[in-house]
């Protein structure tokens, strides 16, 4: 970085965060996880949780607070994903045109996504219904017989 740059806070952080490499998902893994350390202070604490925050929203490219809440319903609907689905968002997720937009798709793109996934995976009998909901295929649910002893599953006693 030149010197004349240097004294541009807008253009150190740019450059110091360009270096570190850090992703949007590592920023929002660090928010999540970071706890208090007693040789700080809660407004210590609070200070590097708002950074972290801050960061993380940043290198999403949110400008707006309808953005910023469509980006936190999109973490939450992806934190509650199973494996194989979160594998499918993260392949939708690493497309060069998304990244240059902050990588992530948006609420209604997320779940249409998912939606058609999940329709396409389902088998011919389900219909539209949720995945995993019993509608005469797939899995069915276990019921526990009043002539099994507690917890068991084998047939015959």
């Amino acid at each position: 970085m030149d010197l004349e740059k240097s004294t541009d806070y807008g253009a150190v952080k740019r450059y110091i965060l360009q270096e570190m490499q850090l992703t949007p998902s590592v920023y929002l893994d660090k928010f999540q996880s970071v706890s208090w350390d007693n040789t700080e202070t809660y407004h210590q604490f609070g200070n590097k949780l708002s950074s972290l925050f801050e960061y993380y929203v940043e290198s999403r490219k949110v400008g707006s607070y309808d953005e910023l809440m469509e980006l936190i319903v999109y973490d939450r609907i992806k934190a509650s994903l199973p494996p194989f689905l979160s594998r499918h968002v993260l392949a939708l997720e690493s497309s060069s045109t998304l990244l240059e937009k902050g990588g992530w798709l948006g609420k209604h793109a997320l779940v249409e996504a998912l939606d058609a996934y999940t329709a396409a995976m389902a088998p011919p009998s389900t219909g539209n219904k949720a995945l995993g909901a019993n509608s005469g295929g797939g899995v069915k649910p276990y019921h526990k017989s009043p002539n099994r002893p507690r917890g068991c599953i084998t047939r015959g006693h």
